[in-house]
């Protein structure tokens, strides 16, 4: 019941207007999400999770589901440009699981300066992100390791900064599960190890999480330590400061503590719900989503608020087709 409460507001608190807010630096909706499915988990989910987010969220989960299937998802992000993501997991034809996913934009992006004072200043400036991920057995668990590519404008004016052209760089991934008994799963990873040039774009991120895998009820609590992204954490009036990309990376990291739970209803509607409360800020997120799931496919609907600070909601649809093989 709490799942469908979530949704519920959250799809109402979408439609809220942000002039009366003041004022929150957060970073753009794109840079945690790890798919379209979930967003309704905050983007947690490191000890359990479907082949797709698993990808990014935890490569070594790849193995834990048997699947040879692609998806989709379309997202509408609180500020900036929509975004759409399309991946694809094999973790049937080989001993080793595979899946690549892939982000890229609609619009182009567009600078928030003088020249165009629409543009909002929390607007991912990637032009595309992909990532590899590939997974084995050792032993009872499973280890996974992978690399996230992005390609990208500087994040700060370049007619400021004297720089023009894209930004190109690799970030590589670790992760791991291990099964403590047949319903409770452990598991970490960590997320763009070797990102000194790329760390504006994609932060460094670890993750350690804990699952509770029953048969008609999932349960996850997860926390994340993130490096933070100065030029979009910084208060409003220094992102045009002559100061280093990054000045805020060595201040303390975002801790993140997420807790979710998941529910089947009638084999074939899966309701989500999840709350995160920031360590280090006061930073607090919820999120929720519906699943109509069958043998061969998966649809779904998520929303997510992941500043409760800011009205609107991360809304996104996706979908999960199966392949026979």
């Amino acid at each position: 019941m709490f799942a469908w409460i979530f949704l519920i507001s959250l799809i109402a608190s979408s439609t809220g207007a942000l002039a009366a807010e003041s004022v929150v630096t957060h970073i753009p909706d794109e840079y945690e999400s790890n798919s379209a499915f979930s967003a309704a988990m905050n983007n947690g989910g490191y000890a359990s999770n479907d082949p797709h987010s698993a990808i990014r969220a935890n490569p070594a989960l790849l193995g834990t589901q048997k699947a040879y299937s692609v998806a989709a998802g379309y997202h509408w992000p609180v500020e900036g440009r929509d975004y759409y993501q399309a991946s694809i997991v094999d973790t049937k034809t080989s001993a080793i699981a595979a899946g690549v996913s892939y982000t890229s934009f609609i619009d182009k992006f567009k600078y928030s300066d003088n020249v165009n004072p629409d543009a909002s200043r929390f607007d991912s400036p990637l032009e595309k992100r992909g990532v590899v991920a590939f997974s084995h057995a050792v032993g009872k668990g499973t280890a996974g390791a992978g690399a996230t590519y992005v390609s990208t404008k500087p994040i700060q004016n370049v007619k400021i900064q004297g720089r023009e052209g894209s930004i190109q760089g690799t970030g590589l991934n670790l992760g791991f599960a291990y099964p403590v008994t047949n319903q409770i799963v452990v598991g970490g990873a960590i997320e763009n190890m070797s990102n000194s040039k790329i760390k504006d774009y994609a932060p460094r991120t670890q993750k350690l999480g804990a699952a509770y895998i029953g048969p008609q009820i999932t349960a996850n609590f997860d926390v994340r330590q993130r490096e933070r992204v100065g030029q979009f954490e910084l208060p409003p009036t220094d992102i045009l400061a002559p100061a280093t990309p990054a000045s805020v990376n060595d201040d303390e990291p975002e801790k993140m503590a997420i807790a979710s739970l998941s529910g089947k209803m009638q084999n074939y509607l899966k309701i989500t719900g999840s709350y995160g409360q920031s360590l280090t800020d006061d930073r607090k997120q919820l999120g929720g989503g519906v699943s109509l799931q069958s043998q061969n496919f998966v649809l779904s609907y998520t929303a997510n608020r992941p500043y409760l600070s800011k009205s609107a909601a991360h809304q996104s649809i996706a979908l999960i087709l199966d392949i026979a093989m």
